[in-house]
């Protein structure tokens, strides 16, 4: 009975243990995928203005 008892708890342990690394890597992950300087796919956004847009766009988006 005590046999099982250790057993028991060496297995709560050792799944603590686990879970809590699981934890530990998914928070790393988390934040080096939602770091935008980092991304390339999500640097921030440019304000178009007059000065930074080709003549071809502005042609471009006037066509229906």
């Amino acid at each position: 009975m005590k046999l099982r008892d250790a057993e028991d708890i060496a297995q709560a342990l050792q799944l603590q243990q686990q879970e809590k690394a699981e934890k530990e890597q998914k928070q790393a992950r988390s934040q080096l995928l939602n770091n935008p300087k980092d991304d390339v796919l999500c640097q921030e956004k440019r304000d178009i203005t007059l000065d930074n847009i080709d003549r071809y766009t502005l042609f471009k988006s006037r066509i229906p």
